[in-house]
């Protein structure tokens, strides 16, 4: 399972926070591929902050601990925290904006997002592989929105919206994004 809370202000800059729950008797990294352009700020592996290593295709490496309990089946928390520059909308206010989601070497069995927007924008055409829900569903089944959700388009989790006007250090530090705005749930 993974959750994302995106920040997005209105000149285009995005922060993440990704919180994947992992269950692991085997591996001994979590390999993720960073949206281009993304700066990381913070890793952690089962509330413990850490550094984290590069393959030779530029993918994250962190470092993963083995799972506790009966046959090893207890789950643990890695969070990651980036940064993106993004696109401001133009001098009319007026834009488009692509949110890429890390590129998991695991595969996620429920994916979910929360975009939180500035008031003072409109919001709509989103398009991707995630659907956008009214609240989260439980064990992979969503609860619909009543608007149209997205057509799947690439292996990397997406969402694509309009915006109308109405660094690979980490860096050990706890960071709580702000949850205000207006709020799209996205699920997959």
């Amino acid at each position: 399972r993974a959750q994302f809370t995106l920040m997005q202000t209105f000149d285009g800059k995005r922060m993440t926070r990704a919180l994947y729950t992992v269950r692991n008797s085997r591996n001994q990294f979590l390999r993720l591929g960073l949206p281009k352009g993304a700066e990381l700020w913070s890793v952690s592996v089962a509330g413990r902050s850490t550094q984290p290593a590069q393959d030779n295709d530029g993918r994250l490496l962190i470092p993963l601990v083995r799972s506790q309990g009966s046959g090893g089946s207890a789950t643990f928390p890695v969070e990651i925290v980036y940064a993106e520059k993004g696109t401001p909308p133009d001098a009319r206010g007026r834009g488009t904006t692509r949110v890429d989601l890390p590129i998991c070497s695991e595969p996620i069995v429920h994916l979910m997002v929360s975009l939180f927007v500035p008031e003072q924008g409109k919001y709509d055409h989103f398009q991707g592989t995630l659907r956008q829900v009214e609240h989260f569903g439980v064990h992979g089944h969503p609860v619909l929105s009543p608007r149209p959700s997205a057509n799947a388009q690439q292996s990397a989790p997406s969402v694509q919206g309009t915006l109308l006007p109405d660094t690979l250090a980490a860096v050990p530090m706890e960071i709580q994004l702000p949850n205000a705005g207006k709020t799209f749930l996205l699920e997959k």
